[in-house]
């Protein structure tokens, strides 16, 4: 009984000691991120102005998180092994109650300590890609949104610039319309003009000759 009472005392030291260790390694998670991502980009600088370098981004954001669901994964089974369930998700009391009940099919109370520290320390390490993995949903969000307006500006450059095109290739058209019907109207005038100069020299010859006669 007495091992079972000294139970909560020292889950309360180890999660006391494991929330700070969290929480001074909370504040650099986004640094770690931007370094992975650095890492990963080669060298090349972030480009989130083309659709080509958001959606690598977007891309390298997609293997971090699957890193981290991985990470997820394995810590995981050793977090959720002792309790059967996610001991940070469970009140003092309720530990110390499955405690009991496995300390109640166990002779050996340091292997019982043991998987509970074990246990209560995944769960914390767990926290951390939980953590970098909402952070990474929270930048993957943003730059989708960021895809849609930069997708949606190129296809209104590409609206305007193919109705200033077809606006150029009517107002050719019509320039070339115009052109035409006027040299088909000097063509004509040209026409009517040598006519009435061969009517008239016809007109003048008639003329001579009856003079003549």
């Amino acid at each position: 009984m007495g091992e079972m009472m000294q139970f909560g005392p020292f889950i309360m030291r180890a999660v006391t000691e494991w929330d700070a260790q969290f929480k001074n390694g909370l504040s650099l998670i986004d640094s770690s991120l931007s370094q992975e991502l650095g890492a990963a980009r080669g060298g090349r600088p972030e480009n989130i102005s083309t659709v080509e370098g958001i959606q690598r981004e977007l891309d390298l954001r997609h293997q971090l998180s699957e890193r981290r669901r991985s990470e997820i994964q394995q810590l995981s089974s050793a977090a959720d092994q002792f309790y059967g369930g996610d001991p940070l998700a469970l009140t003092l009391h309720q530990q110390v109650n499955k405690a009991i009940l496995r300390m109640g099919r166990s002779r050996n109370q340091e292997e019982i300590y043991r998987l509970a520290q074990a246990s209560h320390e995944a769960a914390y390490k767990r926290r951390f890609p939980v953590e970098a993995l909402g952070r990474l949903n929270q930048q993957t969000a943003a730059l989708r949104a960021r895809l849609a307006n930069v997708q949606r500006a190129q296809a209104e450059a590409a609206a305007r610039a193919a109705a200033q095109r077809a606006q150029a290739e009517a107002a050719a058209r019509a320039a070339a319309q115009r052109a035409q019907a006027e040299a088909a109207a000097r063509a004509a005038a040209q026409r009517a003009q040598a006519e009435a100069a061969a009517r008239a020299e016809a007109e003048r010859a008639q003329a001579e000759a009856a003079a003549r006669a």
